[in-house]
């Protein structure tokens, strides 16, 4: 297991926070979070569907 101490300090952050997920554009590094990891790319797909939900709704 190769986690690098700011992978390492960023989810312990979150977690504390209770953040319900972390943007990263390297997900390799929390492999093995227990809170869900997007790529920035995965967020804005993700609020610009919310988004079209919403108009729709």
């Amino acid at each position: 297991m190769n986690i690098l101490f700011e992978d390492a300090v960023l989810y312990e952050s979150a977690r504390h926070a209770s953040a319900q997920a972390i943007v990263t554009r390297d997900a390799v590094g929390f492999k093995y979070a227990k809170i869900p990891v997007y790529s920035p790319e995965e967020l804005i797909k993700m609020t610009q569907a919310i988004k079209i939900i919403e108009q729709n709704g």
